[in-house]
C-alpha cells in the first residue's frame, strides 16, 4: 500500500518556517524566523492528554499537518497558517514513499 495524497484535503496554505539564532548584544541569541516554503495542507486533530501535577490540570493536543513531500523539509521549525502557528514537534515521510510529509505539532497559544 502506498502513501496517498488527498489533494482535497489539502486545502489549507501554510508558511514552513525554520528559527535561526544569531548573537545579539552583550552574547544575548537572537532567534529569527526564516521563510522556507509556502505549501497546501491537510490540518486535522493528533492526540490528546492530560497532565497533572501538584498544582493544576492541564491538557495537551496535538495537530496532524500533511504537505506533499519536499526533499529538505525535515528541518521546519513552525508552521503557520493566518494567525495560527504551530511548533513543530516532529516530521515523518509517510511509509517512506516520498510523496507526503507529516509533521505533528501542538499549537502555540502563549500570542
Amino acid at each position: 500500500m502506498t502513501a496517498r495524497v488527498d489533494i482535497g484535503a489539502m486545502r489549507h496554505r501554510v508558511r514552513l518556517e525554520v528559527a535561526v539564532d544569531s548573537p545579539g548584544p552583550g552574547g544575548v541569541a537572537t532567534r529569527n524566523w526564516i521563510e522556507l516554503g509556502n505549501a497546501w495542507a491537510e490540518i486535522r486533530p493528533g492526540s490528546s492528554r492530560t497532565l497533572m501535577d501538584a498544582a493544576r490540570r492541564t491538557t495537551e493536543a496535538t495537530v496532524i499537518v500533511r504537505i506533499r513531500y519536499r526533499h529538505g523539509l525535515s528541518g521546519a521549525g513552525r508552521i503557520i497558517k493566518g494567525t495560527r502557528t504551530f511548533i513543530v514537534l516532529g516530521v515523518r515521510n509517510v511509509e517512506e514513499a516520498r510523496r507526503i510529509l507529516e509533521f505533528t505539532c501542538r499549537e502555540d497559544t502563549a500570542r
